[in-house]
Formats: C-alpha cells, sequence, structure tokens
C-alpha cells in the first residue's frame, strides 16, 4: 500500500497530483468520521438546548394522557423523564395508599389532535387524484407563432402543404403550367418562428406535421388526390405546444406511479399526524430505493417462467422528528443550512449484511462490530432513554446515520476508494473541489460515501410545522397550543370529583359521653337506637349529635369546564363544527351551515397551502429534477415543465364543483348546450367515489346495443321536452318583464293622473285590459306545452315516433268530425220528418228512390245504431 511517506522524496507538485490516487489510510477514515461526528454532536447540542425537545415530551404525554398526578398508572418500573433539564430520572410504580385525590385525564388534546389531522387529511390527500400537475413551459416565440399564418417555405423557396382536416377548404390548385404557388409573404419566403425546426432543403421540416409536403409535389398516386391546404408557422407552433403538452403529462404519470408505489398518501397521514401532535412533520424523499418486481410470463410452449426484478426507483417515507438533527445555523428553513443528519438504528446482523452490498467499506464495518453498539453522547444528558420502552428498543442496536452535506473531492475519493469505487473524471470533474456527498456512519464510523443523485445537491427531508415558530425551523402544534386548556380541564374535573367524593357523604360528630349505642356499636347502620346518658350535661341530644354536609360546588366547576373547552376551540381555531359536533351557535339552516362550515375550515385550508408549499411542491420538483437526471426514463418524457402544487385549493374548488354536477345531468341531455352526457355523468361517479369505468357498458354490450336499437324517441322527445321548457321560461320571463313594465307604467300613470280622475281610470282598465291579454297569452303557451308534453308521452307509450303519433291524431280527428257532421245531419233530418211521407204510403206515381226530393239519403260513413258504451270513439 503506497502512502504519502513514500512520496516524501518528490517535488511538492508531484506529491500533490499523486496524493489523490493514493490508498487510503486508517487515519485518514478516521479524521473525516471524526469531522463528521463533530457535526452531528453539534447539532444534537444546539437541538436539545433550544427546549424542543421538552416541548415534544409534553406534547406525547398530552396526547396519551399522563402527567405528574397518573404517571404511576402507566405500569410499573414506567421511567419519566422530568420537566426540567435538571431534575433526575424517576420513578412512580402506585399512588399512595392514603392519597384519595382524582387523577382523572380527560385527553381533549387528543381529540383535536385527530379533529385536525382527520380534516386537514381528507383536503390535501383526495382519493383517486393527485395533489399536484405538471404543465408545460412555452416559449413565447411559440405564443406567437401560433398567430402567425404565414406558409412555410423550404430553403429552395417551394411552398409546403399538409393534409386539410375536416371542415377545413383546401387551396385551388394553380393551373397546369402555371408558376408555384408563392408565399404570403411581401418580403421572401417564411422561415419557422424561433423555437420550431427549420425546414431541409428540399425534405419537410422536422417539426412539421405528419403529410406535409412541397406544393405542388405529385402524391403516390394520380387518382382521388388527398386534399391540401397550406403549412403554416401557426401549424408547427400547435404541434410543437401539443408535444410539449403531452411530455408534462407523461412525467406526471411517472411521478404519480412513483408515489403511488411508495404508498405516499400513507407517509403524509403520518406527517400531517406529527405536525398536528407535535408541530412538526418530516417526509423524506426522493431518495433512491430498491422496488422488486415480479411478473409471470407464460412461454409459448406452455410453460410459464417468473421474472424477478430489482429496479431503484425514486421513493418517500416519513421520518420521526427526532430522528432528524439539522444545522443549527439553518434557521427557519433546514434548506439554508450547510448539511442535515437522520437518524436509524439497525441490529448486528443488519451491519453484517452490509458486506455484502456494493460500495460499503468492509474493514470500517468489521471495526464497528468490533466496538458494539453506542450512544453518541455530547456532555449532556444525551442518550438518557425517556422511557423505558425506548431503552428496550435501542438496547443492542447500532445507530446509524446519514450525513447530507458537502465534501471536498479528495474526501468523497477517499471513502469511495476505500470501498473499490474510486472516483472518476465522469463521476466528479478534476476541477470540481466540493462535491454533494451522501455519507453513511454507523456510531462514529464512516462506513460509506456516495455522490448526492441530485446536481442541486437540494437535501431530500421536507418539514411541515403546523404553526410557524419565529427563528426556529420546528413547528407549533395543536398538542403545545391546548397546554392551558388541558390544564385547566384537568384541574376543574379533579377538583369537582374530590368535592364529589366528600360530598357525598356526611361529617358526623359524637359525644361519646353523652349517648351510647343500643348494641354497643359505635358505626352508623339504619334504624339504630341510642341512649342518651341522663347525667351527661345539656338536655338537646343535637349537642352530642350532629351531621355537617359538605357543600358540593359541582355546577360551579362545570362553568370551568365550559370555559376550558371554549378556550380549546379559540387557541386552536378547531372548533366544534369541524368535529361533527353541534351546539347551542349550530345553525339551522343550510346556507347557514355551509357558510359556517367554510369559516371554520379557514385556518385548515390556510394549513393545507402550507402543506402544499412546504412538501407538495418541493417534493414533486425534486422529483421532476430525479427524473430528467433519470437514464431509464425516456426522453420524450423530458422537457421544461411548470409544477402547480394545488392540493388544497383543487379540493375546494372541486367541493364547489360537485354541488354543481348533479344541476349539469339533465341539462347534459340537450344538444343545444354541447355538454357530452356521458363525461357529466362520468364526473358525477368520480365527485361520489364512484369508478366510472365499473358502472359503464362494455364493448360487448354496447354492440349488442347497437345492432338493437330502438327507434330514437326518447332523444326527440327530450330535445322538445328541452324546447318546451325553454320556451316557457323564455315565455315566464316576458310576462314578468311585461308586468314590471305595467307596474311602473301604472305608477307613473297615477302620479301623472292624479287629478284627473276618469282619465286615471281609463288608464288603469288599459292597462289591466293588457296583463288579462298577455296572462291569457302565457295561457296559452301553457296549454300548448300540456298538448306536446301529452303527444309526447301517447308517442313513447306506443313506442311510435313523434310524427306517427301526429298522423295517428289527425287521422282521429278527422273521423270524429265527419261522424260529427254526419250525425248533425241525422238529427236535421229526424226534425222534418213530419214534412216527409211516411215509407209505407205509396207515391202517387212511383219513381226511382235516389229520384224522390222525400227521401233522405242515408250516410254512406255512418254506423247504424248507437254504438255500445265505451266504443264510442273506435266506431
Amino acid at each position: 500500500m503506497t502512502t504519502k511517506d513514500d512520496l516524501a522524496g518528490l517535488p511538492d507538485d508531484v506529491a500533490d497530483l499523486i496524493t489523490p490516487h493514493l490508498d487510503p489510510t486508517p487515519d485518514t477514515l478516521e479524521s473525516i468520521s471524526l469531522a463528521i461526528a463533530a457535526k452531528r454532536n453539534e447539532a444534537k447540542t444546539a437541538r436539545a438546548s433550544s427546549g424542543i425537545e421538552t416541548i415534544w415530551d409534553e406534547c406525547e404525554e398530552a396526547y396519551i394522557g399522563i402527567d405528574a398526578a397518573n404517571r404511576g398508572e402507566f405500569g410499573p418500573g414506567k421511567w419519566s423523564k422530568p420537566m426540567s433539564s435538571d431534575g433526575p430520572v424517576t420513578t412512580k410504580t402506585a399512588p399512595q395508599a392514603n392519597d384519595h385525590k382524582s387523577t382523572v385525564y380527560l385527553r381533549l388534546t387528543a381529540r383535536y389532535v385527530d379533529a385536525g389531522t382527520a380534516k386537514l387529511a381528507e383536503i390535501l390527500l383526495p382519493a383517486n387524484d393527485k395533489a399536484f400537475s405538471i404543465t408545460e413551459t412555452p416559449l413565447p416565440d411559440l405564443i406567437k407563432a401560433k398567430d402567425d399564418h404565414s406558409q412555410v417555405v423550404s430553403t429552395n423557396g417551394i411552398p409546403l402543404t399538409r393534409p386539410a382536416k375536416p371542415g377545413e377548404v383546401p387551396a385551388a390548385s394553380p393551373p397546369p403550367g402555371s408558376p408555384t404557388m408563392a408565399a404570403p409573404s411581401t418580403t421572401g419566403p417564411v422561415a419557422p418562428a424561433a423555437g420550431l425546426s427549420p425546414p431541409v432543403a428540399g425534405a419537410t421540416p422536422a417539426a412539421a406535421p405528419a403529410g406535409a409536403v412541397q406544393a405542388g409535389a405529385a402524391g403516390p398516386t394520380a387518382t382521388a388526390p388527398t386534399p391540401r391546404v397550406p403549412l403554416t408557422v401557426a401549424d408547427l407552433a400547435k404541434e410543437n405546444l401539443e408535444l410539449a403538452r403531452k411530455k408534462a403529462k407523461m412525467a406526471e404519470t411517472r411521478i404519480y406511479d412513483w408515489m403511488v408505489e411508495s404508498r405516499y398518501t400513507m407517509e403524509a397521514r403520518k406527517v400531517i399526524f406529527d405536525s398536528s401532535k407535535l408541530g412538526s412533520g418530516v417526509l423524506k424523499g426522493p431518495f433512491p430505493g430498491s422496488k422488486r418486481g415480479i411478473a409471470v410470463n407464460k412461454a409459448k410452449d406452455g410453460g410459464i417462467t417468473i421474472e424477478i426484478k430489482d429496479d431503484t426507483k425514486p421513493t418517500y417515507k416519513w421520518v420521526s422528528v427526532r430522528n432528524l438533527l439539522p444545522d443549527p445555523s439553518c434557521g427557519e428553513d433546514i434548506h439554508e443550512g450547510d448539511y442535515v443528519f437522520e437518524r436509524d438504528h439497525m441490529s448486528a446482523r443488519g451491519v453484517r449484511k452490509l458486506k455484502k452490498l456494493g460500495g460499503y467499506i468492509d474493514t470500517q464495518i468489521d471495526k464497528v462490530l468490533a466496538e458494539g453498539p453506542q450512544i453518541s453522547t455530547t456532555g449532556a444528558d444525551e442518550g438518557t432513554p425517556t422511557s423505558l420502552t425506548d431503552q428496550q428498543m435501542t438496547k443492542g442496536r447500532f445507530e446509524v446515520w446519514y450525513y447530507y452535506g458537502m465534501l471536498t473531492r479528495d474526501e468523497l475519493n477517499c471513502v469511495a476508494s476505500a470501498s473499490g469505487n474510486a472516483l472518476t473524471a465522469d463521476d466528479v470533474p478534476e476541477d470540481k473541489k466540493q462535491v454533494y456527498a451522501i455519507v453513511t456512519m454507523i456510531n462514529s464510523t464512516v462506513v460509506r460515501a456516495t455522490i448526492n443523485p441530485l446536481d442541486s445537491g437540494e437535501f431530500p427531508y421536507h418539514i411541515m410545522n403546523w404553526q410557524r415558530r419565529a427563528g426556529s425551523c420546528w413547528g407549533i402544534g395543536v398538542a403545545e397550543q391546548l397546554r392551558a386548556p388541558q390544564r385547566m380541564l384537568n384541574a376543574a374535573v379533579r377538583a369537582m370529583l374530590n368535592n364529589a367524593g366528600k360530598s357525598a357523604g356526611s361529617q358526623i360528630v359524637i359525644d361519646r359521653g353523652s349517648i351510647t349505642p343500643a348494641d354497643g356499636n359505635m358505626a352508623i347502620t339504619p334504624d339504630k337506637i341510642w341512649y342518651k346518658d341522663s347525667d351527661s350535661p345539656g338536655q338537646d341530644v343535637n349537642e352530642a349529635f350532629a351531621i355537617h354536609e359538605i357543600p358540593n360546588v359541582t355546577d360551579e366547576m362545570l362553568k370551568i369546564i365550559d370555559f376550558a373547552e371554549k378556550q380549546a376551540e379559540q387557541v386552536t381555531s378547531i372548533p366544534l363544527v369541524t368535529q361533527g359536533q353541534s351546539g347551542a351557535t349550530t345553525p339551522e339552516t343550510f346556507g347557514a351551515t355551509q357558510l359556517q362550515d367554510n369559516n371554520a375550515n379557514q385556518l385548515l385550508r390556510n394549513i393545507g397551502w402550507a402543506f402544499d408549499d412546504s412538501i407538495t411542491e418541493p417534493v414533486v420538483r425534486q422529483s421532476y429534477e430525479y427524473l430528467l437526471l433519470d437514464p431509464d426514463v425516456p426522453e420524450e418524457e423530458k422537457g421544461d415543465f411548470v409544477i402547480n402544487a394545488h392540493g388544497s385549493i383543487a379540493l375546494v374548488e372541486r367541493a364547489i364543483q360537485n354541488q354543481t354536477l348533479a344541476q349539469l345531468l339533465p341539462v347534459s341531455l340537450n344538444p343545444a348546450y354541447g355538454i357530452d352526457p356521458k363525461r357529466c355523468a362520468a364526473e358525477f361517479l368520480k365527485s361520489k367515489s364512484f369508478t366510472p369505468s365499473d358502472l359503464k357498458y362494455t364493448d360487448e354490450e354496447l354492440a349488442d346495443m347497437a345492432k338493437n336499437q330502438p327507434p330514437p324517441i326518447p332523444v326527440q322527445v327530450a330535445q322538445i321536452n328541452a324546447s318546451v321548457i325553454r320556451d316557457g321560461i323564455v315565455a315566464k320571463q316576458n310576462v314578468a318583464d311585461q308586468t314590471m313594465q305595467h307596474e311602473q307604467a301604472l305608477h307613473q300613470d297615477e302620479q301623472a293622473l292624479a287629478g284627473q280622475d276618469t282619465q286615471n281610470d281609463a288608464a288603469r282598465i288599459a292597462a289591466e285590459q293588457q296583463r288579462t291579454q298577455t296572462e291569457a297569452t302565457v295561457r296559452l303557451h301553457e296549454i300548448q306545452m300540456k298538448h306536446n308534453i301529452a303527444l309526447m308521452d301517447y308517442a313513447n307509450r306506443n313506442n311510435i315516433t313523434l310524427a306517427q303519433a301526429k298522423t295517428q291524431l289527425a287521422k282521429t280527428a278527422m273521423t270524429l268530425q265527419a261522424q260529427r257532421d254526419l250525425n248533425a245531419a241525422d238529427n236535421a233530418v229526424d226534425l222534418h220528418k213530419h214534412h216527409n211521407p211516411s215509407p209505407t204510403d205509396a207515391p202517387s206515381r212511383k219513381q226511382p228512390e235516389h229520384l224522390n226530393p222525400r227521401t233522405a239519403a242515408k250516410p254512406l260513413a255512418q254506423t247504424p245504431g248507437r254504438a255500445p258504451n265505451g266504443r264510442g270513439f273506435a266506431q
């Protein structure tokens, strides 16, 4: 092994060039480990001295329901850490035998923490949807080019064309022998706008739509030529924008798939819970994680093969706030610091497995195993477990620290060379002195170092604070806000129960020298006899035997309890209405309830926006950077995109839209509005947490329905019904407008003609007549609408078209009209029978019956006799 001592005789410049390539010595690795361990101890000391860990302990105990009065009830041997930094570690197994005070702890803190967590998770984590979107970043030149309708020409001046779209009118072809169509521009050939691929000489531009060719070029065949239109700069700009939009959507889908595979929603719920309880929640991601996929393939010969593939993909996970140590100088943003540490624990078996993985230094791992588990200390009470459970969990486990920060290239190369993976110029350029690195350290020994996969060097840790704490990266949570109301509640409840226990019984005072129990026992029992001593002074037995009642103050204590609960609502801004509970201020109307709910959720919406700014946006932005650097991601998914983190805003807007979707369903049936009923129904189902594909017809069912499709009566009925409703609405609106105008006219006439009663009455009568006429017109419209609706119902019942229904009704009306005319003629004949001779009377001169003027002709279409009951319409 070559060391620095071997370079003693070489010139300094030569030694400087050779030194980075020397084999690392244990002393070099030890110095690197000590330098990183010093930063870790600095961060631990700064966090401990800030007092935030004490606040976390108080919040944890408040959520569980522990304080000094009931600490002994949580199991024997339960260790407890004092609130003061110099207090000893104490234990209390059980309350004293003579201690009759109440130790009840009503978990007000837990109720508000859970309510805030649930409501915020509902706002931020929508089901079956993502809380972000990615859109393209169009260039300003592309935006301008969208309105440029100049024709694109090749470099040799030949105009280019493209296939015509539906509805486009193709350009007129120039007559044979005429010169080639010139470019529309008067200044020469039009080149593509900036940002568009320029056309190649004699060929179609690279960015031109499919099928674009030079104008006048012959097609593949001379028969049935495809209509073509000029290829414009706007066409190229629109295609480039559409391509960028597709790239953005593909990148959005891939990042969302990474989150789903990592169960991002579950980890985010833990972050929200920590933020509500402790004030801060930490999410780590994206960071490289191994994902194992199993695929079952069926071969052509009938065999089955199982393929197991391990992929490295971005991963996201929750990290406890106690395991994160940021740079003390970071202020309110950990990304402003130079480094950050994450603590983890690993068993000896897990440490030994690291030797089988690439990138770890075997000699350093052997050193760690020889040392055994160690707890890093900084001179304070670091490492003292807060409970016996913590002590048992960490017993026999190694502390593993992950350091994210800067290393010099020589330091990183030293650790990498010791693991057998020396740096190359492709990994880190020779002239780059500082490198963003990730160092793994067990106890205080460096065992691995790699390059940060993000070129920006950003930390994959994101802190979400429930409420900002000035000057600190750690926030204020619901449990901390509730410290005063929780103490008030505990004190009032315990005082009330103590008083109830004392006031439930009586304090009995007995003069043993004045009275004696008949049974010789001084115990108080029912129907007991006592003897008064005749020699005792005094004649009143009340002087020797008295009962004193302790006053009950339950009502007074309940007022304090109510006051504490009201203070809990005010200090947390989480009213009872958001917890599903009602009170004296609960409104009774739907509109007032919506208004109160919106006002009650304002703070939670604000916290939701903070979550988007602190978690969603940086996580998606770093995932996008990871996507750009990942060589396994196709190039068509990479581009210049804009990240929109709108989880909370999207949910609020979606709630408003869901209320309108139900009203749009019947409107979408009218094609005049141009709304697709299928899409409207799909969005409505999504708003109710249904999967639209589960309720849609299958392709086979749609094919069968297309074969046996009935006449389109419902569509016609729906159209006519919509038209009738629209006409009715318009008519009513016209009536309302006319009525208002008439009322105004009447009012003006009354003022103008106050002294002319006759003219005033005449104007009023005219206005009333006009109003009556308008109302009659509206009534006529209503009758017409009823007629149309009845006509449509008749067509539906008889499964015929509307035209067929009108035809049948017209035929029936004509039949009835003919019968009515014939019946009128019969009645006229009967009325004049006394003028006609009897059929039995023989005429003086025999004439043909059809020439006899006194013989009535019998109607040909008249049904003889009276029709049976119920058959008058048919016969």
